[in-house]
């Protein structure tokens, strides 16, 4: 049950270890049923899954920084590289590693059921 701004409005029902341990496939059966009648906490639940599918194909440290500053954050590669130049050497680095991520991505079946999964 949401409020009119999509916010749970029974936050006390679930912590954020619920979500976790659900994402996870490991959570009480009050968590689903909180779930079925919760469209916001629905919505962190896929969001939470997405990160996991992604992080699943990451390979280092850069790659978690990079997506993050990508998916999370919204900066362009030029800005990724203007704020983590310890990280990439140049913008076409920046590129690259994106482009290298998202085609592993694409390759990965699970990304692929996630999305069948909700419809989309």
């Amino acid at each position: 049950m949401t409020d009119s701004v999509g916010a749970c409005a029974n936050p006390a029902e679930l912590d954020p270890d619920d979500l976790i341990a659900y994402v996870a496939g490991a959570a009480e059966p009050e968590v689903a049923h909180h779930l079925r009648r919760c469209a916001a906490c629905r919505t962190e639940v896929a969001g939470a899954e997405l990160w996991r599918l992604i992080s699943s194909v990451l390979k280092n440290e850069n790659e978690r920084i990079l997506m993050h500053l990508t998916l999370e954050i919204g900066l362009k590669p030029r800005e990724i590289r203007a704020q983590r130049p310890d990280c990439f050497a140049d913008v076409k680095a920046v590129y690259t590693l994106t482009r290298n991520i998202y085609d592993r991505l694409g390759r990965g079946a699970a990304l692929r059921r996630w999305y069948e999964e909700r419809g989309r």
